[in-house]
């Protein structure tokens, strides 16, 4: 008897369960599209320190940003706006394409395409790439981003 209430149990909890990680998935690709576009941000002549902002927003305050390729690791969003804000005036016309993405329990892995021009001294250099990035959650905030290109 108590394992046929066990079993019901089961069967009427495991449907709200699923739904909730959809929900919770949605929300959370619904952040990287956000915060992607807030990169972009970040990337124009005359981005500033409130797009900077704006783009920490969606992080913890923990966050740690990994780029193996050019091996740097920061921990800590106060890290990333000095990084990001050293860069200031270094692109322009920047854009961000998810081609695809492909997601997990709190982590979000997003194919994209990248565009822009960067200021190589005195000229501006047409840049494209695709890239993946690699982002994983606590919650509704990123708390990790590997970016590889």
């Amino acid at each position: 008897m108590v394992r046929k209430g066990l079993w019901l149990l089961v069967a009427v909890l495991c449907p709200s369960i699923a739904q909730a990680d959809e929900r919770s998935q949605e929300a959370q690709l619904g952040v990287v599209k956000s915060y992607l576009e807030a990169r972009t941000a970040t990337m124009q002549v005359g981005a500033a320190s409130a797009d900077v902002d704006r783009l920490l927003s969606f992080c913890t305050a923990s966050m740690v940003y990994e780029h193996p390729r050019v091996g740097i690791r920061l921990q800590g969003v106060e890290s990333l706006r000095s990084g990001m804000q050293g860069f200031f005036g270094a692109s322009r016309n920047a854009s961000i394409t998810i081609t695809s993405t492909l997601q997990g329990l709190d982590v979000v892995a997003a194919r994209t395409d990248v565009a822009l021009e960067a200021r190589r001294e005195a000229t501006w250099e047409p840049v494209k790439r695709s890239q993946v990035w690699l982002f994983e959650f606590e919650g509704s905030k990123i708390k990790r981003i590997i970016e590889y290109w």
